[in-house]
């Protein structure tokens, strides 16, 4: 059965409580225990993102959250061009092939390859679609 949300590498490890409870500090609201770890802006992130019914395979909805960014909202699954995935990466097979390494700004949740072999693609991007989907960062 096909995945209907994002998946973490397999080998990466428990979420440190320290960063955790640091960011939910910051943010005024704790992380939601459904969230992965994955690299971060400055440390670490959390991130859920997951298919929707009746929508395009290629767009999924959830949210992102490290300390100085927090998005909710949808993302955009797309190659690093901003183009729609090649004709051999289904937009259905995604989620089993790849995981979310890391969150970087401007270019949004990057996603590698799960296998040792070749990819058809080097990585992939889930892009942040909703403007008004990122909190204002946190004072101080």
């Amino acid at each position: 059965m096909a995945r209907t949300c994002v998946q973490n590498h397999p080998e990466t490890g428990p979420t440190p409580e320290w960063d955790a409870e640091e960011v939910a500090r910051l943010w005024g609201d704790p992380l939601d225990p459904d969230l992965l770890l994955v690299g971060g802006v400055d440390s670490y992130g959390w991130v859920r993102a997951c298919r929707l019914e009746g929508v395009p395979p290629e767009i999924l909805a959830g949210e992102y959250r490290d300390r100085v960014t927090w998005y909710r909202g949808r993302f955009r699954l797309q190659d690093p061009q901003g183009d729609a995935l090649p004709g051999d990466v289904l937009p259905g097979d995604v989620l089993d092939r790849f995981y979310v390494s890391h969150y970087s700004p401007g270019e949004g949740l990057v996603l590698y390859p799960l296998a040792e072999t070749p990819p058809p693609v080097p990585h992939l991007l889930l892009v942040p679609l909703d403007d008004t989907g990122f909190a204002a960062p946190p004072p101080g």
